[in-house]
């Protein structure tokens, strides 16, 4: 089997048609070049060249294997670049999860960012909440996650992103529609539409509590799988939602959107990874989210 080196060696005494000036390019004597040849005849079982004391000419299997080796010879170079740009972070897959309210603003400004920066990688989105996500990130199925901010154990490792509130997702033709804000007092007996506590324990637990803190117990009327679920709901007219700022760029024919009286915080966005990143396509990534969104890290 002929390596790459030998593959060179041949190139060069078949393209200058003398071993003198082979060696020369080469950087070598002229002795060993020749009996590399040799060798390469003898695995091949083929003479390559016909030599006489004054000049070199290819055989017929000579000139077969020239072109032969020049393709592999470019083709191991073309692989060599791509696996250093592989090893610089220029090229390769990042797989991203994220959550619905990323979408809108977060992600596009992250991915226009990293597009600049290393317009190679290729990039496969992922909707996930964000218990699915840190499970996801943990077992190596993602390599960065848009998530809520949790409190995470090593070596995952997460950099806060945005702060979000609750808001009031209603029908336009609802009876606090013309209020500028509106209070969770207000929407004692009010049917609401929640995602399911099984999706989001977090979420749905900060709903309750945040009525419960007006003496208020919401009435469920319908759940869902999703956030945009939530907004379609509230398109139908039935009931209303309470949703993240974040979420409010959800366009629907019918909904309009209103600040709650009395804030109400909810877990912010923080993009979350395993630390030390697992390879260097991720750590560009990372490096994309700073110059975006800056640099505390969790």
């Amino acid at each position: 089997m002929l390596d790459i080196r030998q593959m060179r060696y041949f190139i060069a005494v078949a393209e200058e048609l003398s071993f003198s000036r082979a060696a020369r390019r080469l950087g070598m004597s002229q002795p060993p070049l020749s009996q590399q040849i040799q060798a390469i005849e003898t695995a091949l079982g083929v003479r390559l060249l016909d030599r006489t004391t004054r000049s070199v000419r290819l055989t017929h299997a000579g000139s077969v294997l020239l072109d032969e080796a020049r393709k592999l010879v470019d083709q191991a170079a073309r692989s060599a670049d791509r696996i250093d740009r592989v090893r610089r972070g220029e090229l390769g897959q990042l797989r991203i999860g994220t959550l619905s309210s990323a979408c809108f603003q977060i992600l596009p400004t992250f991915l226009a960012q990293l597009k600049r920066d290393r317009p190679d990688i290729a990039i496969a989105l992922r909707e996930r909440d964000t218990a699915h996500a840190l499970a996801e990130l943990s077992e190596r199925r993602l390599d960065l996650a848009f998530v809520r901010i949790e409190m995470v154990e090593a070596p995952l490792r997460i950099r806060p992103i945005l702060s979000d509130r609750f808001i009031l997702a209603l029908p336009e033709s609802h009876r606090l529609a013309s209020h500028k804000t509106v209070s969770l007092a207000s929407l004692a007996g009010e049917p609401l539409v929640m995602v399911a506590r099984e999706v989001s324990p977090r979420f749905f637990d900060a709903i309750i509590a945040a009525f419960a803190s007006q003496g208020v117990t919401p009435v469920a009327a319908h759940e869902c799988g999703s956030l945009q679920s939530q907004v379609s709901f509230v398109s139908s007219g039935s009931c209303c939602a309470l949703v993240p700022e974040s979420n409010r760029h959800v366009r629907m024919p019918g909904v309009i959107y209103r600040p709650l009286t009395d804030p109400v915080r909810l877990d912010g966005i923080a993009l979350a990874w395993l630390s030390p990143p697992e390879n260097a396509v991720v750590a560009a990534a990372i490096d994309a989210a700073d110059a975006v969104f800056g640099s505390n890290n969790i």
